[in-house]
């Protein structure tokens, strides 16, 4: 991927990132006043920090991260930025305190919709093609998956009506859902399996695979609709994904 175009994902990221950070504090501020904030809070604070968290180590490999050929260095950009669309779940919840509208209902559904589909056939990608691609190859397949997640996104029923959406935007077709888990669970699997199959294991061939099964298991838990605990468990799980992932990259000599 391209220097510029790595630049330009990461000020999406972040513009989407600070754009949700300020809807956050609105609601929150909003929610205090109506003598709510308890019961609210904690539902919020995890999507929050995975947003914050996600930029974080977005721009610390934006910036010592050296490899730029590979599916990984390829798809971690896009795919960070991508993650980070997942917290737009949040908006519900402030417009349930605002009269201000930012995004219709079903918008904000489908996007929320087409960031989780997207992220796990990203992760899916990354995992199967762990070897560099040409990179019109790559390009073809981050293109297919895009354009298929979108019209899935757009095409899965959605319930706007449901009481949960008040809180924040849920999956409400059973077959989004499994398709969802089926995907990440693949994406983990063959990230996972083939330590069975090595020999002469290290650091490297071990580190990564297992931060990867963690960041996905992790992002899972904390985007996808579940209990409270769930979601700070998913939260502990991917910040522990990360640091791993960060310290074996960093071992491996792609730090500058």
């Amino acid at each position: 991927m391209k220097k510029e175009l790595r630049l330009l994902l990461l000020i999406l990221e972040g513009v989407i990132t600070v754009a949700l950070s300020v809807v956050f504090i609105f609601t929150a501020d909003a929610a205090q006043k109506s003598g709510v904030l308890v019961s609210v809070l904690p539902s919020l604070l995890p999507t929050l920090l995975h947003l914050w968290i996600t930029l974080f180590v977005a721009i610390t490999f934006s910036f010592f991260y050296r490899i730029t050929v590979g599916t990984e260095a390829a798809l971690l950009p896009l795919l960070f930025t991508t993650i980070s669309l997942s917290a737009i779940k949040m908006l519900p919840m402030h417009q349930s305190f605002s009269t201000l509208r930012l995004l219709s209902p079903y918008t904000t559904a489908v996007i929320y919709h087409f960031s989780l589909l997207y992220t796990a056939a990203l992760f899916l990608c990354m995992s199967l093609f762990k070897e560099s691609l040409q990179s019109k190859r790559l390009a073809q397949y981050v293109a297919v998956g895009f354009s298929f997640s979108l019209l899935i996104s757009l095409m899965a029923p959605i319930s706007i009506n449901d009481p949960s959406f008040i809180y924040q935007v849920c999956i409400s077709d059973s077959l989004f859902s499994m398709t969802i888990t089926v995907i990440t669970l693949l994406a983990i699997l063959s990230f996972l399996l083939p330590l069975l199959e090595q020999q002469n294991r290290n650091r490297q061939s071990v580190g990564r695979p297992l931060a990867y099964a963690l960041l996905i298991g992790g992002n899972a838990l904390v985007t996808i609709p579940c209990g409270l605990g769930s979601r700070y468990f998913g939260l502990f799980l991917y910040t522990l994904g990360l640091i791993l992932l960060l310290l074996v990259s960093r071992a491996h000599r792609v730090w500058t």
